[in-house]
């Protein structure tokens, strides 16, 4: 079974690099951000906002 990692955050400095280095690792990756879409090739991407 692959390993998944969601992280809010990923249009971040430090969210893009974590998602980079776990999808790296083989980690399927999905991010979350309030903006523009910042999932990179093979990560997925989800768009939110504070309720």
């Amino acid at each position: 079974m692959k390993k998944q990692a969601l992280i809010v955050g990923i249009s971040g400095v430090i969210g893009r690099a974590l998602a980079d280095k776990l999808q790296q690792e083989g980690w399927e990756v999905t991010g979350m951000s309030r903006g523009r879409g910042a999932g990179r090739h093979g990560q997925s991407d989800c768009r939110s906002d504070r309720c």
